[in-house]
């Protein structure tokens, strides 16, 4: 998706947050390094999954049954 559909995640967590939530967003870890492609993708997924791992839920965006990563998160989530 362009961007990595960083926009969708960054209004998502809006909303959360407007709600009251903590939100812990992969977009919001290591964005830059993300979009630059400086570091590899199996590396991002890794420091996402470490911040999954303090979280007490999990919310998953439309057209989440798309993306390896979102499959994996939410079977550690579970």
């Amino acid at each position: 998706l362009p961007d990595f559909n960083f926009p969708a995640f960054f209004a998502a967590a809006a909303v959360l947050r407007d709600r009251g939530y903590t939100v812990v967003s992969p977009a919001e870890i290591n964005t830059e390094q993300k979009l630059t492609g400086t570091v590899p993708w199996v590396e991002c997924l890794r420091n996402d999954i470490k911040a999954l791992c303090d979280c007490e839920g999990i919310v998953l965006m439309p057209g989440w049954e798309g993306s390896k990563g979102a499959h994996l998160e939410l079977h550690i989530a579970h």
